[in-house]
């Protein structure tokens, strides 16, 4: 009885020795644990030529991490504007900063394509609420002209 306990203490401690051995972090994977940052993106989709709202364009952000010398995790979130024209997006676990297109199109083939906006997110500034760790981008307006 003591020998076999003795050979599992042993085994115990080989296994936990090799489960540590496995678990060898870097810098670069703590911080990449610690996504916690947020984007929110808000605007409205305008018809140029009447100024009135206009609904169901589709709106498309691609967000890319910046490393210091790559480029890193792409997200990529869509949405439709409401009957109003209003739109938000919302993205979360972000820890690098951030280069963000965001493109507005007409599914219904009516308009066309708006200019794409780049949004750089720095984590810092005025656009950046410390408190919900989010950065918000508002007023991130796209005016539609007719084919």
């Amino acid at each position: 009885m003591k020998k076999l306990l003795s050979l599992n203490i042993a085994t115990l401690l080989s296994l936990m020795a090799a489960v540590s051995s496995c678990t060898n972090f870097s810098d670069h994977d703590l911080v990449m644990g610690e996504k916690q940052k947020n984007l929110f993106i808000s605007g409205v989709a305008v018809d140029i030529a009447t100024g009135k709202p206009i609904e169901e364009i589709q709106i498309t952000m691609t967000a890319t991490e910046l490393y210091d010398s790559h480029e890193g995790r792409v997200v990529t979130k869509s949405t439709y504007t409401n009957n109003y024209g209003l739109y938000t997006i919302a993205a979360e676990g972000f820890s690098e900063p951030l280069t963000c297109i965001v493109r507005a199109e007409d599914p219904n083939g009516i308009y066309l394509p708006a200019t794409s906006q780049e949004v750089m997110v720095s984590w810092q500034g005025m656009a950046y609420d410390a408190a919900s760790k989010t950065f918000f981008v508002n007023e991130c307006n796209f005016y539609m002209e007719k084919k």
